[in-house]
């Protein structure tokens, strides 16, 4: 019965912990550093630096805006 009870504890301990991951989301400007303007519709891409593979891309607003949802 104590056995029963650990690895019922362990069960909903591990399901927290999985249940508390959430997703990332990353977002920003994109500004020319030269003549100081908001870049409009510029491609953002998101790679693993291990071995440079698209995770994500999206294009950025007409203010130079762009958010990566659900990383």
């Amino acid at each position: 019965m104590k056995v029963f009870f650990i690895s019922i504890l362990l069960f909903f301990l591990g399901y927290y912990t999985c249940y508390a991951q959430n997703s990332s989301s990353v977002k920003g400007v994109i500004v020319d550093n030269a003549s100081d303007i908001k870049l409009a519709n510029s491609s953002i891409s998101l790679l693993k630096a291990k071995d440079s593979t698209l995770v994500k891309f999206t294009r950025a607003a007409t203010d130079g805006s762009f958010m990566l949802n659900n990383l």
